[in-house]
């Protein structure tokens, strides 16, 4: 099994429901079924004195762009005018070579840059950039089983690491986790990443550990129930 530091994924789950503070993005992930022709991302700008140019395209789960992608995204350049909606398609290729037997992880990147008035001249533009975790999904895997994936995270701990590990074919997007009782949101880390699928990640804690409790986040990107493991 392939094991990542949790630190390294701790990006992919970045995801801002905005590429800026006045444009609005319909989802923060997008799980895309084999079956599919086409999927859609809704945009929404709410300025109503700014408009905006949104650059779009996709890049692999370590963030290299992708110069030949399986998904077409229509349009990957456009403008979106003050108080207006959006939508960016995106479609199937049907170039995949995927795996058919687990997920497969891809990002799915928007740039915004605003628009300059005159009266602006050359003031400091501020671009502002989201990701969007595009999850491909094979026809042989389920939904239902997909919600349930983080019950059969195998957790474990040597006094010096913490280590989740994956059994199942698909990606576990962890929310919240706490040790001991200890949110380590209180340290800027409520957001971890995800743990890949027939992979792990480790999280350093070196002192004995007695309770875990973490908190999924579903296709729907909304909080699942707790779980909550006891050590020896």
């Amino acid at each position: 099994m392939k094991k990542r530091n949790v630190f390294l994924t701790a990006l992919l789950l970045c995801s801002s429901l905005s590429v800026s503070a006045a444009v609005q993005l319909s989802s923060s992930r997008i799980i895309f079924k084999q079956e599919q022709k086409e999927a859609t991302l809704s945009l929404k700008n709410t300025s109503s004195n700014k408009s905006f140019l949104i650059q779009a395209w996709m890049s692999d789960q370590e963030n290299n762009k992708l110069t030949s992608s399986p998904f077409l995204l229509t349009p990957p350049l456009f403008k979106m005018a003050q108080n207006s909606s959006a939508n960016l398609r995106i479609i199937n290729s049907g170039r995949q070579n995927f795996s058919q037997d687990k997920e497969t992880l891809f990002r799915l990147n928007l740039l915004s840059i605003p628009s300059q008035t005159d009266a602006e001249g050359a003031k400091l533009v501020v671009n502002n950039q989201s990701i969007i975790k595009f999850i491909y999904r094979p026809a042989s895997l389920s939904d239902h089983d997909a919600a349930l994936a983080y019950q059969k995270l195998q957790i474990k701990s040597d006094g010096k690491y913490l280590t989740l590990t994956n059994p199942t074919p698909y990606y576990v997007n962890i929310g919240q986790i706490s040790l001991n009782g200890a949110n380590l949101g209180a340290n800027g880390l409520s957001v971890l990443g995800t743990v890949p699928p027939l992979g792990a990640v480790t999280l350093p804690y070196n002192a004995a550990l007695r309770n875990v409790t973490l908190t999924a986040i579903g296709d729907r990107g909304a909080l699942l129930t707790p779980r909550s493991v006891q050590l020896r």
